[in-house]
């Protein structure tokens, strides 16, 4: 627990209440940021993982990963550095939460049902319904701006975290954010369990890396036979059959970076299940999640947005981002894509992680210096 604790930061951890248990998630503050949202915070995210992973990703390196395919040792390699510390090199979580406090920027990381140190089945999204995870991540963004009431508000997500991340913003955008006040067409909620009270009056927008949106599935028979048939009476079974959408070799390049998330010591904390094939009620929530982002979240959505995908992601097509960039409303200086040639699924362990966040913070500090 030390390790982890030193390798992603040193957070200070908390849980929150939700109706399906207890949620936890890990705070970063920058100095000078008082608790409440005070002096010397010119942000506030929240960070939501990808299915099967955890707030608490971190790979603490020796060495990198060119984009070339060679390695070198981070004391050889200063610019590597210039977030990290001890001639360390961090992915994930020890990245980002380096290079947030430094930009004084505060992080919430919130580890999603059945993840991390949450409490819940493992790795499952209950019932194939995945606005149990949705309206989690809702309601702890709530609890967030509500400590920091007068700091600019963005959420944040990683692949299926990404996908939340797009619901939750469309849920209060069609609750009372208008970035668009001269052609203001507010639409009626498609669910009658998003909360009808406004959203954080500081939302400012949303910040995604390979959303899930479009998705690697098999073909509509079997589809159909899993998701009405099968996942309705096995929901917590994994068929000898399924795969897993997003094979490690193509998640993570570097072997070490694939080893440490993958290991079977990882897998035994229950924190995390690298490469580990779904359950039949998580494969059906994923699917329903994806299907409704296309067809009621993405059409109309106004929310601004940075998205940051790997043109060699195999499990989470680029063409979601694409359909997401061609069938939004977000005005174009309120939007930045970022395609990265030849990346994998996992940006923040690519050898261009670094280029990849600074993307997302210069996007946030942008939103935050137009308030000025």
């Amino acid at each position: 627990m030390r390790e982890m604790d030193e390798d992603s930061g040193d957070p200070i951890h908390g849980y929150f209440q939700t109706p399906q248990g207890k949620l936890h998630y890990r705070q970063y503050l920058p100095d000078n940021g008082g608790a409440n949202g005070g002096d010397g915070i010119k942000a506030v995210c929240i960070w939501q993982h990808g299915i099967h992973s955890h707030s608490g990703a971190t790979v603490k390196l020796t060495h990198v990963t060119n984009a070339d395919g060679s390695t070198s040792t981070t004391a050889s390699n200063p610019s590597s550095n210039s977030s990290c510390s001890n001639s360390y090199s961090y992915t994930n979580m020890g990245l980002f939460s380096r290079k947030f406090q430094s930009n004084q920027i505060a992080l919430y990381a919130l580890d999603m049902l059945g993840h991390g140190f949450s409490e819940g089945t493992r790795f499952y999204i209950p019932n194939g319904d995945y606005t149990i995870n949705r309206d989690g991540l809702e309601s702890f963004a709530r609890f967030v701006g509500e400590t920091h009431e007068n700091v600019p508000l963005f959420l944040m997500g990683d692949s299926y975290g990404g996908c939340l991340a797009l619901h939750v913003a469309r849920m209060w955008q069609n609750h009372g954010m208008d970035h668009d006040k001269d052609n203001h067409d507010m639409m009626e909620p498609k669910s009658k369990s998003m909360p009808m009270s406004p959203p954080p009056k500081q939302f400012e927008g949303i910040c995604i890396n390979a959303p899930a949106i479009i998705g690697d599935l098999p073909p509509l028979p079997i589809k159909l036979f899993l998701r009405h048939i099968l996942a309705p009476l096995l929901p917590e079974y994994t068929p000898f059959f399924m795969p897993h959408p997003v094979p490690p070799e193509r998640v993570w390049k570097d072997p070490e970076i694939r080893r440490e998330h993958t290991s079977d010591q990882v897998k035994q904390r229950g924190l995390s299940a690298g490469g580990v094939p779904f359950c039949l009620g998580t494969a059906s929530g994923l699917v329903k999640a994806m299907e409704s982002v296309q067809s009621d979240i993405i059409p109309g959505f106004r929310v601004p947005f940075s998205v940051c995908h790997g043109t060699d992601d195999w499990g989470v097509k680029i063409e979601g981002t694409e359909f997401l960039v061609e069938h939004c409303e977000t005005k174009q200086e309120d939007r930045e894509v970022r395609l990265v040639e030849g990346a994998y699924h996992d940006l923040m362990a690519d050898p261009t992680r670094e280029e990849n966040l600074e993307f997302h913070i210069r996007f946030i500090l942008s939103r935050v210096n137009k308030l000025k």
